[in-house]
């Protein structure tokens, strides 16, 4: 996998060396990216500091996973009946802009967004930003907010049906909003805890985004401690779950066969300190278009202003 294209130079390499590798070169990697971008870090910074979610919504930094029963977090209705509506008619068996037979994604149009979208007011809605800023550390960035849809396919698990923990950030988080019910049978996220994670990637040498960064379960079983069990994100509609999928060890979409499609809303945030969003491709936010001065200075922020 080379994230620079197929023709690499030779920073291209030194950079996959760093993101593609261990913990401890992604660590060192990105500690000199903090040290070119100070002063908005900074700012970041003191705005999340700034913000405590009540304990009964916060992220736990140890966990790195958190469930929310449906009418607990805002705006979760109107994304449902809007995601309901536009998968309707749609013909799954077609959809999807990835080459995943157990996963669809990029069935929203982004381009379509708009501030009064159902899906970005969620996503940028003051108790939500600060339930993501407190638990990354600063004001995070919205990288993507999409619609998944997860069917059986028939096979072995392969790609994101294994165990992995995601290469693009040191520590990021993805919303997901269940727009269907979610059974054992229906192929739902399954996490591992951060700090069981970080134990696995040390024992493992872990390394991201390569051939080695897909663990098969019994490997993972043999390392888990005896009290230690995967976590399941099931649950009824409008249930929502929240996944540091940098940290925590995951895999999803093994539906059993005759299981019904799982669709899923999803919202993620990334720091400024993402490998994705490294160099000339961090010009490129998504939403920075939708930024405007009678929003908050968070949600400009979130929509990639520079600060």
């Amino acid at each position: 996998m080379s994230i620079t294209g197929k023709k690499r130079s030779v920073k291209g390499r030194v950079q996959e060396y760093f993101v593609l590798g261990t913990e401890r070169r992604r660590d060192l990697y990105a500690g000199l990216a903090r040290l070119r971008r100070p002063a908005e870090l900074r700012r970041r910074v003191q705005l999340a500091s700034s913000v405590r979610p009540p304990a009964e919504q916060e992220l736990p930094r140890a966990h790195g996973h958190r469930t929310y029963e449906p009418g607990t977090l805002p705006h979760v209705e109107e994304v449902v009946r809007d995601v309901q509506q536009r998968m309707a008619d749609a013909d799954v068996d077609t959809l999807g802009l990835n080459k995943k037979k157990q996963l669809r994604t990029g069935l929203l149009d982004q381009t379509e967004l708009e501030l009064d979208s159902p899906l970005m007011r969620f996503a940028l809605d003051p108790k939500i930003i600060d339930i993501v800023s407190a638990y990354l550390g600063m004001v995070p960035i919205l990288s993507n907010a999409d619609i998944w849809c997860s069917m059986y396919a028939g096979s072995l698990p392969s790609n994101s049906q294994l165990y992995h923990c995601d290469w693009i950030d040191r520590t990021q988080v993805k919303v997901f909003l269940f727009c269907s019910e979610v059974t054992s049978a229906s192929g739902p996220l399954v996490v591992l805890d951060a700090a069981t994670s970080s134990r696995i990637r040390a024992r493992t040498q872990y390394t991201f985004g390569g051939q080695g960064a897909r663990l098969q379960d019994d490997e993972v079983e043999r390392l888990l401690d005896n009290d230690v069990r995967p976590i399941e994100f099931v649950g009824s509609v409008g249930t929502v779950g929240l996944v540091d999928t940098s940290r925590c060890f995951h895999y999803g979409s093994r539906l059993q066969e005759g299981a019904k499609p799982r669709i899923m809303a999803m919202v993620q945030y990334l720091t400024p300190l993402a490998f994705g969003l490294d160099g000339k491709k961090r010009q490129l936010a998504p939403f920075r278009r939708l930024s405007r001065s009678d929003l908050s200075e968070a949600q400009r922020l979130v929509l990639g202003e520079r600060g």
